[in-house]
This record gives C-alpha cells, sequence and structure tokens, in this order.
C-alpha cells in the first residue's frame, strides 16, 4: 500500500509540474521580475521598461506577460530555450500596448505567442529554430509586427 501511495504522491507532483509548464497564464514559481535591468526569465506583470542585459535560456516558457503598456528591450541578447513541447520564448496573454524589440528567440514551441494581445508592436525580432511557429498571433488585433525573420 505505502508503495502505491509513494507512486501517486511523483505522479501528482509530475502532472503539477506539467500543468504549470503549459499554462499560458503567469507561471506559478517563476519570478515576478520589475521593471529595469533584467538577466533572468520571469513573469512580466506590471507597466515599464525591461531591458535585457545577458541571454537567458530556460527548459520552459521564458518570458510570460500580463501586463499593460510595457516594452521588453532583449538589446540583440538570446532567448534560448530546450526544445520542449507547449513552451514559448515570449508568452503574451491577456496584454496591450506592448513593445518586443531587439530579439533573438529559439528553440521553443512558438518563438513569440501573441494570444489575445491587442494594439502592441513586434520589431527587430529574429526567431529561429522554434518547433511550430517563430511567431503566432491568436485572437489578437491592431498589432504591428515589422523587421521581422522566422525560419
Amino acid at each position: 500500500m505505502e508503495k502505491y501511495l509513494v507512486y501517486l504522491i511523483i505522479l501528482i507532483s509530475i502532472l503539477a509540474v506539467l500543468a504549470i509548464m503549459t499554462s499560458n497564464a503567469p507561471v506559478t514559481g517563476y519570478l515576478t521580475l520589475s521593471p529595469g535591468n533584467i538577466a533572468t526569465c520571469g513573469n512580466i506583470t506590471s507597466a515599464g521598461t525591461y531591458t535585457l542585459t545577458a541571454n537567458v535560456a530556460n527548459a520552459s516558457s521564458c518570458f510570460n506577460i500580463t501586463a499593460q503598456n510595457m516594452t521588453l528591450n532583449c538589446a540583440g541578447f538570446n532567448i534560448t530555450g530546450q526544445n520542449a513541447t507547449n513552451t514559448y520564448g515570449i508568452n503574451l496573454t491577456d496584454s496591450s500596448n506592448i513593445t518586443i524589440v531587439n530579439c533573438m528567440i529559439s528553440n521553443y514551441t512558438e518563438g513569440i505567442f501573441l494570444n489575445n494581445t491587442n494594439s502592441s508592436s513586434l520589431r527587430n525580432i529574429t526567431s529561429y529554430n522554434n518547433s511550430k511557429n517563430g511567431i503566432a498571433v491568436q485572437f489578437s488585433s491592431r498589432n504591428n509586427i515589422s523587421n521581422i525573420t522566422a525560419y
């Protein structure tokens, strides 16, 4: 009986991790980032300007953005995943007036995913070696996407 209880606990733990990894909402347990210079992946839930100061890598989604009126300037740094399923380099959900610029994104399911994100801008982005799409847009409108290389 104890053996099955241990297996059940392990299974529940695995399912909880999978649920977090595949969610489009900010990921529980991720660092919530503050505006300014950043050098790690995390949740962005507040307005302001965020400037990447180093290459970042993550096994699950890197930036989960649910803020309004914010800018993420990657400053030419790389956002790199590990080719895991259902992951996003930058995941924008229920956002508006977002600017994403100067990013190199690779090895995710989707490099950038806009879901119900409106009146936003993606510029000077290279998104490559992602398993599905460099940039995917769903239920979003009035977005300006320019100077993009996706392959």
